[in-house]
């Protein structure tokens, strides 16, 4: 509608009508979006509920894993995390509590017993915007989300590249 608008001024040549809007595209293009659009959700959760307070030294990695979702994809998940322990910058938060008889997922989340896993079995991430629906990778440096990914078995590879993991 604005559009129309737009291109019925007659003072406008439509070449200048055309330079406008592709400036207009242009400089709405350059501004940097986050990838994830929860981040100062995200931000207020971990230190609210969580009592962690990001620094800017770091890029933090995060792993948010709703326990109750896909069985396969947070079995894979929590193995990618296991394998990955070692990361400094990698912190696990397990969500709520894992209700399936899955003694796999049991097993994993027992070996998960390192500094940087937190878990959240009070559901305190509900009560937050944070748009999960299965385990999610974000990535924040400097307060901004610069990676984002809700992980399914078949894009686990590309996050274990991104991030140069095993």
């Amino acid at each position: 509608m604005l559009l129309r608008i737009f291109f019925n001024l007659r003072f406008f040549n439509f070449s200048r009508k055309l330079t406008i809007v592709s400036v207009a595209v242009i400089l709405s293009c350059s501004q940097p979006e986050e990838p994830y659009r929860h981040t100062a959700e995200l931000i207020k959760y971990l230190s609210l509920d969580m009592n962690l307070e990001l620094t800017d030294t770091i890029q933090y990695k995060f792993l948010l894993v709703p326990l109750k979702s896909c069985s396969p994809c947070v079995s894979e998940t929590l193995e990618m995390a296991y394998m990955n322990r070692q990361d400094s910058s990698l912190f696990v938060f397990l969500l709520g509590e894992n209700e399936k008889d899955d003694l796999h997922l049991r097993e994993i989340t027992m070996k998960l017993q390192y500094d940087n896993v937190f878990w959240d079995l009070d559901g305190k991430y509900l009560y937050h915007d944070l748009g999960l629906v299965g385990p999610t990778v974000v990535s924040i440096d400097k307060g901004r989300s610069n990676y984002f990914i809700r992980l399914k078995v078949e894009n686990i590879s590309q996050v274990k590249t991104h991030f140069n993991w095993k």
